[in-house]
């Protein structure tokens, strides 16, 4: 295991073996910490208790920094993009065609961090760059001056 890069998890399995998948599946990763990409194919996920996004998360260790993974609810990206902020890269396939999810994905991000990305009919992949820092709000006259009369005052 400690030679293995990749790991691609497919949904082959009948549902009633899934109880125990997450706990085999947190052993491989911490066995096999030389992994830095995980695929997961046929919606693996929806079929584990780890049907949660957040609970996945949680799941991934900060060794990993590419991921593929079969989406069917626009916000999942959106916590996969928050939570594993160690990521690289990403590639979301969605079930179906999903037309603007990418572009609401990728404005929303843009807003968050520098990012590249390709996309097709069935596919959003997007390479992640640094986090933005956020702006400090510029005060306006008025709170300067609030700001002042209350040095006066004290």
């Amino acid at each position: 295991l400690s030679h293995l890069e990749k790991l691609t998890l497919i949904d082959e399995s009948a549902e009633d073996s899934y109880p125990n998948t997450p706990i085999h599946f947190v052993d491989l990763l911490q066995q096999a910490y030389n992994v830095h990409s995980l695929v997961f194919k046929d919606k693996w996920l929806d079929k584990t208790c780890v049907s949660n996004m957040e609970n996945f998360c949680s799941l991934i260790p900060n060794h990993i920094k590419h991921l593929e993974i079969d989406i069917s609810i626009m916000d999942d990206m959106k916590i996969i993009l928050n939570r594993l902020d160690h990521l690289l890269s990403v590639t979301f396939r969605f079930i179906s065609r999903k037309q603007h999810w990418p572009n609401k994905i990728i404005k929303w991000l843009s807003t968050r961090r520098d990012a590249a990305y390709s996309t097709d009919l069935y596919t959003l992949s997007i390479w992640l760059g640094k986090k933005k820092k956020k702006k400090k709000k510029r005060k306006t006259c008025e709170q300067m001056t609030n700001d002042i009369k209350r040095i006066k005052t004290n």
